[in-house]
């Protein structure tokens, strides 16, 4: 809930017109609740009026009006922006009840007034702007953080995003996968270096050539050979559909959501446990991330977020029954945040683990790509990419479900990180934007070598 405090003294035979600023009146839709404006105005025998523009409700009581403006997203109703409003004492005040309104002017003032961060009005036009619905982000800083969540759960509709909104992190799952991954690694379980298929003989490889040198570094660093999908994963076939290689293991650099299944299939092997309960003990718990999951909870569907077109068209909520660290993450900024700060820390790894997450695995040489200007710029660790960027080295991971885009970014040296999910498949092209806005100007590389 937004709420801004305007302490006025309103004399009788006077009247006092406020007009709402574009920025503070922004308050509603970047918090995605209520914008609540308050007005301590001279009172008596319960008279005084309001008379409002732009203001979708008006509830009074005895002491104050309490005038609420309705938000979605980026619309207010009724659409008139910025809202004014008028106030006019109803009868004069005695001169006692006079000078105690007074001195309650002096005494609320200074404390209840609350400006809304030109962060927030600039997020909601970089929304409007790509056509991205629904956002939630959250910056933090040497352990402090900025949070937002903005826009619609669904276009069209009057649900707003909250902080405990359910988006679909799509491969932000993946940097998961390899931190639990890793968490394993210092417990024994396996060795990175040990050929996948030497402990689980995973049934979509059988026959295929140059799988058994596949190892778990590989996939981490996504060197495998393996084509990102042989199939669509949601599809009924994929889960037993052949997989073959399409590059020798390790001789390039080649995105695989699939090498990230055969790692998981393979720890479910080792463990006796599936993977969300293996995520749940050794991540999501420690970490405190109660609102992730990698399967869909009956639950989220009071609070969860739609994703939408190109268009602004909805598209229906998936439902994952089976949990794959490749795609199917549900959470929150704010979730994701709590991840990130133990991805930039190696939290609860040996020392040698966490430095896995900050050291290049490869070079990221693009397998059947010619060499860009960027890429002596981006390289891969043990399960994040890793750019060189004007604010020194940063982790990195993009997620595309088609009507779901998603982004992190950290900076170990700063204690910095950055992360932002969205319900739109224009959700990325406000990447570059957001970096620049919170990390400051320069260049990050990622963005423009993702695109190449």
């Amino acid at each position: 809930m937004g709420l801004a405090v305007f302490c006025a003294l309103v004399l009788p035979g006077m009247s006092i017109n406020i007009t709402l600023s574009h920025r503070l009146a922004a308050v509603g839709p970047g918090t995605n609740a209520k914008l609540v404006v308050r007005l301590f105005l001279a009172r008596a025998n319960g008279g005084g009026a309001v008379r409002y523009r732009g203001l979708a409700s008006v509830a009074t009581s005895k002491k104050w009006p309490r005038i609420t403006r309705t938000c979605d997203g980026y619309r207010c109703y009724p659409p008139v922006f910025p809202p004014t409003f008028e106030l006019q004492p109803a009868t004069r005040l005695s001169p006692m009840r006079h000078s105690l309104l007074f001195l309650l002017v002096l005494l609320c003032c200074p404390w209840s007034r609350a400006q809304l961060s030109p962060t927030a009005a600039t997020l909601l036009a970089l929304m409007q702007q790509a056509n991205v619905p629904g956002t939630q982000l959250l910056y933090t800083r040497n352990g402090k953080k900025q949070a937002y969540a903005l826009g619609q759960r669904t276009a069209g509709q009057p649900a707003v995003v909250q902080t405990t909104t359910t988006f679909e992190a799509a491969s932000l799952g993946k940097a998961v996968l390899a931190y639990t991954t890793l968490r394993l690694l210092d417990q024994g379980v396996f060795s990175l270096d040990k050929p996948l298929l030497s402990y689980y003989a995973y049934p979509r490889l059988q026959g295929a050539p140059n799988a058994d040198k596949i190892t778990a570094r590989m996939v981490l660093g996504h060197t495998t050979g393996l084509p990102n999908w042989a199939t669509n994963p949601l599809s009924p076939e994929w889960a037993t559909a052949p997989l073959r290689l399409k590059y020798a293991p390790d001789s390039c650099w080649n995105y695989s959501g699939e090498g990230y299944v055969l790692l998981q299939k393979t720890l479910e092997y080792l463990t006796s446990k599936s993977f969300e309960t293996l995520v749940q003990e050794e991540t999501f718990g420690p970490l405190r991330m109660t609102h992730s999951s990698f399967v869909w909870s009956e639950q989220m569907a009071a609070n969860v977020a739609s994703g939408h077109d190109g268009q602004g068209k909805p598209a229906p909520i998936t439902h994952f029954s089976a949990a794959y660290g490749a795609f199917s993450l549900l959470s929150t900024a704010a979730d994701y945040s709590r991840f990130l700060q133990a991805l930039m820390t190696g939290k609860k790894l040996k020392p040698a683990t966490a430095q896995l997450l900050r050291s290049p695995a490869n070079e990221a040489q693009r397998c059947g790509k010619p060499a860009t200007s960027t890429d002596p710029l981006i390289a891969w660790a043990c399960g994040v990419g890793l750019a060189t960027t004007s604010q020194g080295l940063a982790q990195w991971q993009w997620g595309d479900n088609g009507s779901f885009k998603a982004f992190y970014m950290t900076l170990p040296g700063k204690k910095e990180s950055l992360v932002f999910l969205t319900n739109s498949s224009n959700g990325l092209k406000m990447a570059d934007d957001l970096l620049r806005l919170f990390f400051g100007p320069g260049e990050y590389s990622a963005l423009q070598w993702l695109s190449e």
